[in-house]
């Protein structure tokens, strides 16, 4: 798999399956409320683990979540071995989907969250109290992502630096989700 398949719905919340049917607006809310309300994240969201579909998002207050964390499928130029320039269609689903599937949490392409491309720095797992949950670190110029893996369920959060953020602690909030998450079911 490479993040050149598209798998992904024209939306995010056009999937229609699984968790985006249920209230979404309520996950929105529980992102909000573990993810934003401490302004350790910038975004965050939640996909489906079954296929990396965003069906949830909430950002800081002035942002808007589906633009930071969603950019639909398009062209990109990404540098090949002999440093030349190929244009490589990206689909974000698949990016995440790619990363979240390969041992290292690395993707072909690059992983792009909200049409912005984050270098894999660390993959990890994370013993939590209802089990072990994968963390993947992804960093920019200025901004850092980190992707939580439970059995059912995907936390993205996104930090960014001009707003005084810190990798560690969107970390330690995404893992504090995913535990909850765990915890109920998820």
């Amino acid at each position: 798999s490479d993040c050149s398949v598209s798998r992904a719905s024209p939306s995010p919340r056009a999937s229609g399956c699984g968790m985006a049917e249920e209230e979404p607006a309520e996950w929105d809310q529980a992102v909000k409320e573990w993810m934003i309300d401490g302004g350790y994240c910038v975004a965050a969201a939640l996909a489906q683990r079954e296929d990396s579909a965003l069906f949830a998002a909430a950002a800081m207050e002035g942002e808007d979540p589906w633009a930071l964390v969603w950019a639909d499928d398009r062209y990109e130029g990404i540098m090949q071995e002999d440093f030349s320039m190929k244009q490589v269609l990206i689909s974000e689903q698949a990016c995440i989907d790619e990363c979240v599937r390969d041992a290292h949490g690395r993707c072909a392409n690059g992983l792009w969250i909200g049409g912005q491309n984050y270098k894999v720095t660390a993959c990890t797992n994370e013993d939590v109290g209802p089990g072990v949950v994968k963390v993947i670190c992804g960093a920019r110029p200025q901004a850092a992502c980190v992707i939580c893996i439970t059995p059912k369920m995907i936390v993205l959060a996104l930090t960014s630096e001009e707003k005084r953020q810190k990798l560690g602690n969107g970390r330690k909030v995404a893992i504090s989700f995913a535990e909850w998450l765990m915890g109920e079911g998820y």
